[in-house]
Order: structure tokens, then C-alpha cells, then sequence
């Protein structure tokens, strides 16, 4: 087997999508750092070279997930005309992208 090198983002973000898929599927609890690294391919140290802890990495992952929907958010926001979204309620497809529910816009 050769060895893949790729951009330590690219790794990192690789690591992240894995994990974030495996938490969704399995549940944290009965995600291990082998099983990421089995899924990947990678040896678990690999892992720990770029996230502290599982825990570090499921922060990272908490955090990846909360820019995005804060971008959805905002991108919804901007297509309402002037203050509708704040004063619209609204709920999350399942999708996760923002859709509104008894809105005017």
C-alpha cells in the first residue's frame, strides 16, 4: 500500500467529515478514534496529531456544523426583504437549510 500525502487542512478536514458522519451514524459514545481511523485508513495517531482528544475533535466538529448554519441563517436574512426573518418564525428543513413557516416573504 503507497502512502497518500495530502495538505494537513485537507487531512484535517477529512478527519472531521469522517468523524462527524461516524457520531451521526453510531453516536458519539460508540464512535472510537479506531473506528475513524479504520474508516480513513489511517493509523489513530494520525488522528491525535491533529485533534488533542475525541473530544477535541467533536468541539471541532460542534463548531464547523454551528458556522455553517450560521451561514444559512444569514443567507436566509438577506433574501427577506428588509426585518422579515427576524420577526418570521422559521424552522430548519431536514436538509438543515433554513425555510420559513407562515412567512410573508
Amino acid at each position: 500500500m503507497s502512502r497518500v500525502t495530502k495538505t494537513a487542512e485537507k487531512r484535517r478536514q477529512e478527519i472531521m467529515s469522517t468523524a462527524r458522519r461516524l457520531f451521526l451514524q453510531r453516536g458519539y459514545s460508540n464512535t472510537s478514534v479506531a473506528n475513524i481511523a479504520n474508516e480513513l485508513g489511517v493509523a489513530q495517531g494520525l488522528i491525535f496529531h491533529y485533534f488533542k482528544s475525541k473530544s477535541a475533535l467533536l468541539y471541532a466538529v460542534f463548531d464547523e456544523v454551528s458556522q455553517e448554519k450560521q451561514q444559512q441563517v444569514e443567507a436566509f436574512l438577506q433574501d427577506c426583504p428588509a426585518g422579515c426573518g427576524r420577526s418570521t418564525a422559521w424552522s430548519c428543513s431536514s436538509t438543515g437549510a433554513p425555510s420559513t413557516r407562515n412567512s410573508t416573504c
